[in-house]
């Protein structure tokens, strides 16, 4: 599935740090949505790796300054 660009999983909550880890397998992916989902800062700040992201959707994270600062 590396050749998926979008994905949306807002809202669910059971998505958490180790769901982050089957995502940086898609290379591919320009726009993500994981606001309101489990996801923590330890795991939004490995998405880094995903360096074809355009757009990015935390809403509802706790997601520190320097997490953002590192994503840009």
């Amino acid at each position: 599935m590396t050749t998926l660009e979008e994905l949306d999983l807002s809202r669910c909550s059971k998505v958490t740090d180790a769901g982050v880890e089957h995502l940086l397998s898609l290379s591919s992916l320009k726009k993500l949505s994981i606001s309101e989902t489990g996801i923590r800062a330890n795991g939004a700040a490995r998405l880094y790796i995903l360096t074809s992201l355009t757009s990015l959707d935390m809403g509802g994270l706790p997601i520190t300054d320097s997490v953002v600062s590192s994503l840009q």
